[in-house]
């Protein structure tokens, strides 16, 4: 295809999803080489919403199969768990995990995965992360024997 310009490498799967969503804000059309610049641009301010935590609607709650979310992403993070479970890779999978702090304060871990390997992950969806989730953290980390990820 001549005359068109594809962005064919992605330093993560995180790039490759922001270049997705700042693809969708301009129609196919207008990706052509003359409107290349426009392209780009709202790429790069989308980026940049991202960075300075401006809301896309994804930390919006949200329900599925009935349960209720804080946000879009960690719904779909839900749905790829179920998939894993069907496909038999994880066993099973527990949602909002407390954690007793001092202070009679808890920490909620998004989820608790299973894996059939025998390997246990504490799994927090983030979109933004807050001074208050990062001290939680810190906390929970310091107290348990436990290293919670961020996805």
């Amino acid at each position: 295809m001549m005359g068109e310009v594809q962005i064919m490498f992605w330093t993560s799967q995180e790039d490759k999803i922001r270049y997705q969503k700042a693809s969708e804000l301009i129609p196919t059309a207008d990706r052509k080489p003359a409107n290349l610049s426009v392209f780009l641009r709202a790429a790069a301010n989308k980026m940049a919403d991202e960075l300075l935590g401006v809301s896309d609607g994804s930390d919006k709650p949200t329900e599925c199969d009935g349960i209720k979310f804080a946000s879009k992403k960690e719904a779909n993070y839900y749905r790829q768990l179920q998939m894993a479970q069907k496909a038999g890779i994880v066993l099973f999978f527990l949602r909002q995990v407390p954690f007793s702090l001092p202070g009679g304060v808890t920490y909620r871990c998004d989820f608790q995965v299973f894996y059939v390997s025998g390997e246990v992950y504490f799994i927090d969806v983030k979109g933004m992360k807050t001074k208050e989730y990062i001290a939680k953290k810190k906390m929970v980390e310091a107290l348990y024997p436990v290293t919670i990820r961020e996805v």
